[in-house]
């Protein structure tokens, strides 16, 4: 990965709104789930390739969006790869279960 784009993710926190791919807003970051979230040490079901997760406050319910599906990332948001259809055929509003909180 490279640093500009490493910086970038670091700076997303609480509150940041989140969008789709075609700008609708989804809703905001909950939570940022990074490497230590899993657990010392990880647990089997995580992932061997740690991917950090955010969870996602919709109006109707959470979601955990991996940072893979982030296409851009804005001091006005993070706009993610994906439509907002997609969220639930892909498994993001079940909370995988080596997320820890």
């Amino acid at each position: 990965m490279d640093p500009e784009r490493q910086m970038r993710e670091m700076a997303i926190q609480w509150g940041t709104p989140v969008f789709d791919s075609e700008g609708r807003r989804i809703g905001t970051v909950e939570k940022v789930y990074r490497n230590a979230d899993y657990g010392v040490p990880p647990p089997e079901a995580a992932p061997k390739v740690i991917d950090p997760y955010m969870a996602i406050k919709t109006p109707q319910e959470m979601l955990w969006v991996p940072f893979s599906q982030v296409s851009q990332i804005t001091p006005t948001g993070v706009t993610l790869n994906l439509l907002e259809n997609r969220i639930h055929e892909l498994g993001f509003d079940e909370q995988p279960g080596f997320l820890q909180g």
